[in-house]
């Protein structure tokens, strides 16, 4: 049973100074009454918000401000296939805000507030995140650098006809008229990136051939699966997968949290601030061990498209998942299980990866066809669902650190020891 709990109090909050989030767009709370005569209610969705907003109100209580935070998900809970209970929906009724993950992710939570009668104020952690922030410093996409498993179809089919290549990019590895055609019917406001594909397209088809094995996954980053099949009706939602779109959901929780609270907004933005900070060296951290392994040999596999941007921010190619989707709960064809296990042999991979959420079944068998290890259990990467309260990867911190731990495992690299500050 899901219950709600409090936020432990922290000495000093009241007397910590007010300092400016300025890294991102500020969130703005959508329309709604607070009353804070008995505190702060606040309604969280997936495990990485529930951990961001518990440290950005961290010592309200000892500042007198009464804190409880109520989670609807639960650690090793996915968001793609949650349904809220009638418990949810009684706890969505007394909250004072409800602090969402964004980016379509909760489809289910328009209906829950609703059917709820919330009546407060909600804030979407996504607000501003632009999925094009992850290229910055990337040029591959203008230089029409293929896929890995473009690269690999370009190897094989070197000598073959302006046919063949056509029937190439049918099959998913080159996804023009599929682009164009997303392009038309996106949204105005909807980061789509099918019209930055098809603009790419032909000037990626020509430069296939000649592309290094280590070109990063422009196919999942447009939001493609390696039959040309659009994953989501948006952007991907998995913003927290890097650090960077970490920062996003900080700032605007912390925004959105200080709007609400106006007596306690000194002590929330420097939360937030603190917090920043910490994210800041998180980075740095996993960077300094990312460098130690050639970038040709930076391969991922997973159970699904959860880690693109984490991917884009450290410069790691996505081969391929089990699960082409950013929908958890999707189910793979047997054509696509097929080109994983081809994709996986071209390109020498040695680690599949499962996910907390996620069963290993699949991936057991795809490693008995590949000799590739399957890192599942306690060595499962944490994406949807953060681990139990009260361990190490139980916050977003201590999930990152071990993420990065076992990809290095899997790269032959020992991690280094993460600084103090992010293991606290």
């Amino acid at each position: 049973m899901r219950t709600s709990f409090r936020i432990a109090a922290a000495a000093g909050a009241a007397a910590l100074a007010s300092l400016s989030l300025s890294a991102c767009q500020q969130a703005t709370p959508q329309a709604g009454t607070v009353n804070l005569e008995d505190g702060l209610q606040i309604v969280t969705t997936t495990t990485q918000v529930t951990d961001f907003a518990k440290a950005v109100t961290a010592g309200l209580d000892a500042a007198g401000t009464q804190v409880e935070i109520t989670p609807l998900l639960s650690a090793g809970e996915s968001a793609h296939s949650f349904e809220p209970t009638a418990a949810d929906l009684t706890a969505l009724a007394k909250a004072d805000v409800v602090i969402e993950s964004g980016m379509q992710l909760e489809s289910w939570l328009d209906d829950a507030i609703t059917s709820s009668g919330f009546a407060g104020q909600r804030i979407d952690s996504s607000e501003g995140f632009d999925p094009e922030s992850m290229h910055e410093g990337h040029d591959h996409a203008a230089e029409g650098e293929a896929t890995a498993s473009e690269t690999a179809a370009a190897d094989e089919h070197a000598h073959e006809s302006e046919d063949a290549h056509a029937h190439e990019d049918e099959a998913g590895h080159n996804h023009a008229h599929e682009g164009e055609a997303a392009a038309s019917e996106a949204p105005a406001d909807a980061h789509d990136h099918a019209a930055e594909g098809d603009a790419h397209a032909h000037e990626g088809e020509a430069a296939a051939s000649e592309a290094p094995a280590d070109g990063h996954d422009h196919a999942a980053e447009e939001g493609h699966d390696h039959d040309g099949h659009h994953h989501h009706d948006g952007p991907n939602p998995h913003l927290w997968a890097a650090p960077k779109g970490a920062e996003t959901m900080v700032t605007n929780i912390t925004e959105g949290l200080a709007a609400v609270d106006t007596k306690d907004a000194e002590a929330i933005r420097a939360n937030g601030q603190g917090y920043l900070g910490k994210l800041e060296q998180l980075t740095t951290w996993i960077q300094e061990n990312v460098d130690k392994v050639p970038e040709a040999e930076r391969t991922l596999v997973t159970s699904h498209d959860a880690m693109d941007y984490f991917n884009q921010q450290f410069h790691i190619t996505h081969i391929g998942s089990i699960i082409p989707s950013w929908d958890d709960a999707a189910e793979p064809s047997a054509q696509q299980i097929d080109e994983l296990v081809k994709n996986i042999k071209d390109n020498n991979v040695k680690a599949i990866f499962t996910e907390t959420q996620l069963p290993a079944d699949t991936a057991n068998t795809i490693a008995q066809e590949t000799g590739a290890k399957v890192f599942s259990g306690k060595d499962a990467l944490y994406t949807d669902a953060l681990g139990d309260e009260g361990t190490p990867e139980g916050t977003y911190l201590g999930a990152q650190i071990h993420n990065t731990t076992k990809l290095m495992e899997s790269w032959g690299q020992t991690a280094s020891e993460a600084p103090a500050e992010l293991r606290s």
